[in-house]
């Protein structure tokens, strides 16, 4: 068996039934797994025979830190977790083999109650493209630790998408990584009129390259970028917002007086979805 897609219903019982993944999960050849309505905890993944898989979208993982789960899957190459909250800072030390990383797609679903120290044993050499889905109070110190991993793993990033988090976190972690050449933001309508001159200033402005300046360039190779707003906001911010994203991408555009060294923005796609 190559594939496993799990889809379990849930049972309106006070019974909790057993793990059904430590059964299921022990072909060598297992490449692929999709069990996005189930948790795993640290015993009953170190049952499975994960030593092939691929890709892996998963509900829940606990009792461990992220590192320890993903360097028993030494094959990996895309992950996507579900939920974060299961991960610990404090895990003792994985029993078993532990393998170096081939993760080169890593989506997460970042909750508040994952510690920012549950990040600091991920190690990715390899990966290219990272989504960060973050809610609401998710910690600030945990995006900063992932970006952290990321660069002691010496990942050169490609792609990111980054979803909800505050404007100072993403330009923060932009700046971490020159390499990102696709940049997906996501941003909700209520945000940008609750925090409006911030946004702007951080993000749009960062992204626009002045002719004469001093300060380190943000993308720096930026070839594609995308913005998505979601619900509505004020007539009065669109135009503004209109106007200082108008100012950013002819700033970037193939043809304007480029820096040394930085890349001609190719691709820019805004789009607002009303709710």
């Amino acid at each position: 068996m190559k594939h496993l897609d799990l889809d379990i219903m849930e049972d309106t019982n006070d019974t909790v039934p057993p793990n059904p993944l430590p059964i299921l999960v022990q072909s060598p050849h297992l490449e692929t797994l999709n069990a996005y309505c189930l948790d795993l905890s640290w015993p009953e993944f170190c049952q499975c025979d994960c030593s092939s898989l691929k890709k892996l979208e998963i509900g829940m993982l606990s009792e461990a830190t992220v590192g320890q789960f993903i360097g028993r899957m030494p094959l990996l190459e895309e992950c996507e977790f579900t939920s974060t909250s299961g991960f610990t800072a404090d895990a003792e030390p994985a029993s078993g083999a532990v393998y170096p990383s081939s993760l080169r797609r890593l989506i997460i679903w970042l909750e508040h109650s994952c510690p920012a120290e549950a990040w600091k044993t991920l190690y990715t050499p390899h990966l290219t493209s990272l989504s960060l889905y973050v809610a609401d109070a998710a910690s600030e110190g945990t995006l900063k630790e992932i970006s952290s991993s990321l660069q002691r793993s010496r990942a050169v990033l490609r792609e990111l998408e980054i979803s909800s988090c505050y404007v100072n976190e993403a330009i923060d972690f932009i700046y971490d990584h020159p390499s990102i050449t696709h940049l997906t933001i996501d941003k909700e309508a209520e945000d940008l009129e609750e925090d409006y001159e911030a946004y702007l200033e951080g993000l749009v402005t960062h992204l626009t390259i002045e002719q004469e300046t001093e300060f380190i360039i943000l993308g720096p190779h930026l070839q594609t970028l995308t913005i998505n707003i979601h619900g509505t906001f004020d007539p009065v911010y669109s135009q503004v917002f209109a106007q200082d994203i108008v100012e950013m991408v002819k700033s970037r555009a193939v043809g304007a007086s480029l820096p040394p060294g930085v890349t001609a923005l190719q691709t820019f796609t805004f789009k607002i979805y009303p709710e």
